[in-house]
């Protein structure tokens, strides 16, 4: 009776260690952070390997999904058993759904062989909805009334110019809308600066102007904030360009020249002429020398 006691304890003992060891066996196993997400969020696939010295996860996805893939494999360096999370950063694509697939094998330190895993999650993707439009405040109508009775405010029609002036130039008044100017012929271009004494009031036609030669119009226009418009001219008269007289020494000079120009021409027309008189009577000498010659030949026969 004692002997089949013994081995009965024996039994219950080699079962116990047997189940404690299965219990603490190396394992993995696959989660993910949320079930439901919207089109481009992004989610997280984990993968959990617990008392293992070695392992060997895949994780795989289909669906309208990227990035979510896992391809792990390594080892302690003492042997020794361990646990290890492994994650990926999943983005959701499109709508549909995405399924999540887990293999692989993991060994613990005591184990004669690895021991295989498996599992499989879905997440669904769906359309983010559209804000939802925001209420339309009801009209009070005790404002609007308010705001009916109330006058209207009236806008300004003071147009009238404050300053202007001409860069590097004093201007003539001639009256509170007229102005004239002289300049020089060098001056091409003038740079006219006004204001208004009315804030609101705007003016145009200032700036920089090209000035032809004679008079020139220009117009600067001050506007009211009511529309009203005040025009100011300006009459800028640019000079004729002046022909400069030759001086009195350069006068005297050029009759010096032109004199000796003359007396020069006149030297070589004498010469000329006496070079001509001088051939008509070599020409003549010759003749009248022919003419004896020839009347004592004559006279010889």
């Amino acid at each position: 009776m004692k002997k089949l006691r013994n081995l009965f304890k024996t039994i219950l003992v080699i079962l116990i260690l047997a189940v404690g060891s299965k219990a603490y066996a190396a394992s993995g196993s696959l989660s993910v952070s949320t079930g439901s997400v919207y089109v481009g969020d992004s989610f997280t696939a984990s993968v959990n390997v617990s008392s293992a010295a070695a392992w060997e996860v895949h994780v795989s996805a289909t669906g309208p999904v990227t990035n979510c893939s896992i391809n792990e494999a390594g080892y302690t360096d003492d042997a020794t058993d361990t646990s290890r999370t492994f994650t990926a950063n999943c983005v959701a694509t499109g709508e549909g759904t995405i399924s999540i697939s887990l293999s692989g094998n993991a060994t613990g330190a005591n184990d004669d062989e690895a021991s295989y895993f498996s599992g499989s999650r879905t997440v669904t993707v769906s359309k983010k909805p559209e804000p939802e439009p925001t209420p339309t405040p009801t009209p009070d109508n005790n404002n609007n009334n308010n705001q009916e009775n109330k006058p209207e405010e009236k806008k300004s029609n003071n147009n009238k110019i404050k300053e202007i002036s001409i860069e590097g130039y004093s201007l003539v008044k001639v009256n509170d809308n007229n102005y004239t100017l002289s300049v020089d012929n060098k001056v091409e271009k003038i740079n006219i600066k006004a204001s208004a004494e009315d804030a609101k009031a705007t003016v145009t036609g200032t700036g920089e102007k090209t000035l032809k030669v004679g008079e020139n119009t220009i117009e600067i226009v001050i506007k009211a904030e009511d529309g009203t418009e005040n025009k100011i001219t300006i009459k800028v008269t640019r000079e004729e360009e002046k022909k400069v007289a030759p001086t009195k020494h350069e006068t005297k000079k050029d009759t010096k020249k032109d004199t000796s120009d003359n007396k020069k021409d006149l030297k070589i027309n004498l010469l000329l002429i006496i070079l001509f008189v001088l051939d008509i009577v070599l020409a003549v000498t010759v003749i009248i020398l022919a003419l004896q010659n020839n009347k004592l030949r004559k006279n010889r026969y």
